[in-house]
C-alpha cells in the first residue's frame, strides 16, 4: 500500500487584514495505480490564533463525469472577535500517474488538471475570488465580527474531468486536509456515488487518516455504511496535522 502526498483544499481564518493560512491533504492507494500530487507551498495554521474546529461534516455526491457536488458544514468557536473564515481550493491539480507508453510498459507521467469550482453557495454573506491560482471563498462580512460558537455551511461543485488516462480511473479526495493548527473533536462524512462502485473496487476504498507521508491510521475511526452507492463514517479526536483522504481505485470508463 502506498500513501502519497496530494494538495486538494485548504481551510483559511480571516485575520483583520483577511489573511490566513493554508490546508493540505493526503491520498492512500491500495491499488496498482499509482498518483502522486505535488505539494504547493504553504505555511502552517498552527501559527494563528482566534478560533477552532469543534466539528466539521462533509456530504459529497461523486458524478460519472468526475465531478463532486459537495456540502461542507463547519463548527468553529472564536475566542477572538474575527471577520470570519476563508476557505480556498487550489485551480490546478499535478498528478503522476502510471501511463501505458506501450503494449507492456507503461511509464510515469505528471499530469495537470485545472480543476473547476462552480454553483458555490454559502449560509452567510460571501465572496468567491481567484487569486494566484486559488479559488478563495471569504466567509463573514467586513462590517461586522463573530465571537464565540459560529456554524458555516457552504455548497458546490468541484469538476476534475477528464483525467486523460486510458488504463484505469480512481476517486480521491482530500474530505479534511491535514494542516489544521488545533484538533477536531469530530469529522462526519457520507459520500454518494452516481454510478455504483464496481463490487471488486469496495476492497480498494481506503479512508486514509494521518500526517502526509505515513501509512497508518491514528484517529478513532468508523465507517458506518459502505455499499456500492453510499460511504459513511466519523472520524473523532483528529490531532492537529491530520488530514482524511478517501481513495478508491476504479476500472478504465468508470468516469
Amino acid at each position: 500500500m502506498n500513501i502519497l502526498p496530494t494538495f486538494l483544499s485548504s481551510f483559511r481564518g480571516i485575520f483583520p487584514s483577511l489573511q490566513g493560512e493554508g490546508w493540505r491533504g493526503a491520498v492512500g492507494s491500495r491499488v496498482g495505480v499509482r498518483l502522486f500530487l505535488l505539494l504547493l507551498p504553504v505555511l502552517p495554521l498552527s501559527a494563528q490564533e482566534g478560533f477552532v474546529h469543534k466539528r466539521y461534516a462533509v456530504d459529497m455526491t461523486v458524478h460519472a463525469d468526475n465531478s463532486f457536488s459537495v456540502r461542507e458544514q463547519m463548527d468553529v468557536e472564536f475566542s477572538e472577535p474575527r471577520h470570519g473564515i476563508v476557505r480556498d481550493w487550489p485551480g490546478s491539480v499535478y498528478v503522476k500517474r502510471l501511463v501505458p507508453v506501450s503494449d507492456k510498459e507503461s511509464a510515469e507521467k505528471v499530469m495537470c488538471y485545472n480543476v473547476t469550482l462552480d454553483n458555490v453557495q454559502a449560509s452567510e454573506e460571501s465572496s468567491l475570488e481567484e487569486q494566484e491560482g486559488f479559488y478563495v471563498l471569504k466567509l463573514g462580512s467586513a462590517d461586522r465580527t463573530v465571537f464565540g460558537p459560529h456554524t458555516y455551511t457552504i455548497s458546490y461543485d468541484y469538476k476534475v474531468g477528464n483525467d486523460r488516462v486510458n488504463t484505469s480511473d480512481v476517486f480521491y479526495y482530500s474530505l479534511l486536509g491535514d494542516d489544521n493548527g488545533d484538533p477536531e473533536d469530530e469529522f462526519r462524512f457520507s459520500v454518494r456515488f452516481d454510478k455504483p462502485l464496481p463490487p471488486q473496487c469496495l476492497d480498494t476504498l481506503h479512508l486514509y487518516v494521518g500526517p502526509l507521508g505515513l501509512v497508518y491510521d491514528k484517529a478513532d475511526t468508523n465507517i458506518d455504511t459502505l455499499t456500492a452507492t453510499y460511504v459513511s463514517g466519523i472520524v473523532r479526536d483528529i490531532a492537529p496535522g491530520t488530514a482524511v483522504t478517501m481513495f478508491v481505485g476504479l476500472p478504465e470508463g468508470y468516469f
